[in-house]
Order: C-alpha cells, then sequence, then structure tokens
C-alpha cells in the first residue's frame, strides 16, 4: 500500500508547479508528513486534517491558509488519482485576513501632514 510521503513526492513530480511552488509546498506539509508520512493514504482522514490544522493554529492567518491550500492541492490530486475517495478537507475554510495598517499615507493623510508641519 502507499504511503502519504510517497504519494506526496509522486505529486510534486508528476505536477507543473514551479519550482519555488514545490518547495513551498514540501515546507508547509513537512510537518504532517513527520506525522503521517508513513502511514497509508487511507489515513487522511477529517479527523487527521483537522487535528493538524489545528496544530497550525497559532500560525498567522496567511501562513495557516497557505498551508490549508497546499493540503487541499495535494488532496485534490490524491481525488483524482483514485487514491483517495473522499474529501477530508470538506467544510474546512480559510481563516479570515486581519486586515493590516495601511503602509503607505494617502493623498489625503499627506496633505494633512504637510499642513501640519506649514503650521508649525
Amino acid at each position: 500500500m502507499q504511503t502519504l510521503s510517497h504519494a506526496f513526492q509522486t505529486f510534486l513530480a508528476q505536477s507543473t508547479f514551479a519550482v519555488r511552488t514545490r518547495e513551498s509546498y514540501t515546507e508547509d506539509l513537512v510537518p504532517l508528513m513527520r506525522t503521517l508520512g508513513q502511514a497509508p493514504i487511507v489515513a487522511l482522514t477529517a479527523q487527521v486534517t483537522t487535528t493538524f490544522l489545528a496544530s497550525q493554529e497559532h500560525l498567522a492567518p496567511s501562513t495557516y491558509n497557505r498551508r490549508l491550500a497546499a493540503l487541499r492541492s495535494f488532496v485534490h490530486w490524491l481525488q483524482d488519482q483514485s487514491l483517495l475517495l473522499n474529501d477530508p478537507l470538506e467544510g474546512v475554510n480559510r481563516r479570515p485576513l486581519h486586515p493590516q495598517s495601511p503602509r503607505a499615507l494617502d493623498a489625503e493623510h499627506t496633505e494633512a501632514v504637510l499642513r501640519g508641519i506649514a503650521d508649525y
């Protein structure tokens, strides 16, 4: 029976992903492969993916979402290859991103700052 680790290596080798995408997917799924890499593919259940994603909760939402996307891509490939019949990520949603502070002042704020300097 094929292991998750072997299937993941095949997934990466057969993909048309850019080199950096392959590297990112590998990096993102290392924690899962350390735990389940030698397990058969059918071990990738909803409970296992929920546990894995719960262990990633401490990460920034963008990192969590990237790992979820990597896992989702791998799961879809497994399904396309008929190696996994169910979707263990069904109902799993991305985490909302926190709005970031603006990185630059917009025109209105720039003018207000300049007026403040001129009035000084």
